[in-house]
């Protein structure tokens, strides 16, 4: 409904724009005919004649400010809608049974997103599946994580994470399986901060420098751990 009312008002908005650059047009002829025939082949020299004949096509200019006030109100209105309502289909509630009791889960799926600003990631910190393996991500990104107590999985494959994410990472209390394939993780790094987080079952280390003696040392630290390295 929301998005049939902008489309509305964005198309009133051109309407307008239009009839007040049509009254422009007819004020230039009954100006002069040539400044009618400049302004028709030239619609970029609409402006200088409201310059020159300003009194004249006050009305028109009038219109068009209507309904550029309009279209730019529709745009503003849908952009801010679009980043505090959610991601759209990449946003999903999806039914999980735990220990016999189904509930429903947060996942979001930002991998491939064509948009930069991960902060609005902050008003869905409830996520407890979240990929977003995207070139653009990066150390600074992850600290929007901090606050998603519930996260159990997360997909940073191909990103520019490095140690010093690592560091926020280890803050997560709820993951367990996790994806750094082809990051700039170091094993040094691995050891400081993913070696002793405990709740950690899954991880993919492929394409990184974390060594494969880190990697055997991690899942023999306890039983049912993988890794893919």
């Amino acid at each position: 409904m929301r998005e049939l009312i902008l489309t509305g008002i964005l198309v009133a908005g051109v309407v307008l724009v239009t009839i007040g650059q049509i009254g422009i047009l007819v004020r230039a002829f009954q100006t002069r005919w040539w400044w009618g025939v400049l302004v028709l082949l030239l619609p970029p020299l609409s402006f200088l004649f409201a310059i020159v004949h300003f009194p004249r096509v006050r009305g028109p200019l009038a219109v068009i400010g209507m309904g550029v006030v309009l279209a730019g109100g529709a745009f503003g209105v849908n952009a801010l809608a679009n980043r505090f309502e959610g991601f759209g289909d990449r946003d999903k509630m999806v039914a999980v049974e735990v220990e016999g009791v189904t509930r429903e889960e947060r996942h979001i799926t930002l991998t491939g997103w064509d948009q930069s600003d991960y902060t609005v990631l902050r008003h869905r910190p409830d996520a407890v599946v979240l990929q977003m393996a995207n070139a653009d991500v990066s150390d600074q990104t992850l600290e929007v994580l901090r606050a998603f107590k519930e996260l159990r999985e997360l997909d940073l494959n191909d990103t520019g994470v490095t140690d010093a994410g690592l560091a926020t990472l280890a803050t997560l209390p709820a993951l367990t399986d996790l994806r750094l394939r082809g990051t700039k993780i170091t094993d040094e790094g691995f050891r400081e901060h993913l070696l002793p987080k405990a709740g950690l079952r899954m991880l993919d280390l492929r394409q990184t420098a974390v060594t494969r003696e880190t990697v055997a040392e991690w899942k023999k630290a306890q039983s049912g751990r993988r890794a893919l390295r």
